[in-house]
């Protein structure tokens, strides 16, 4: 498998429904193995954490504070069917 995130950057996965989970507490620097741990994650994920609401799980996210040096980017996969925003 070919990656080509630059060294230093930081990642975290949101699964969101109804509730939403955090991969890591916080984004968590890319390496080998944050890698792993987010890959067997991403081999056995599931959609049941209910309904479509986004509006907590981004309001987390933007809560957390801002790295000086790397941009935020938050990239959403959804069913499109989103309430609670």
């Amino acid at each position: 498998m070919v990656h080509s995130i630059p060294l230093g950057s930081k990642f975290n996965i949101v699964g969101f429904g109804s509730k939403f989970e955090k991969l890591f507490n916080k984004s968590t620097e890319y390496n080998e193995e944050s890698l792993k741990i987010a890959e067997k994650l991403l081999r056995n994920l599931e959609a049941n954490l209910g309904g479509t609401e986004i509006f907590e799980p981004l309001q987390s996210i933007f809560a957390e504070e801002i790295d000086s040096i790397l941009p935020r980017n938050v990239y959403m996969f959804t069913d499109g069917e989103v309430s609670n925003t």
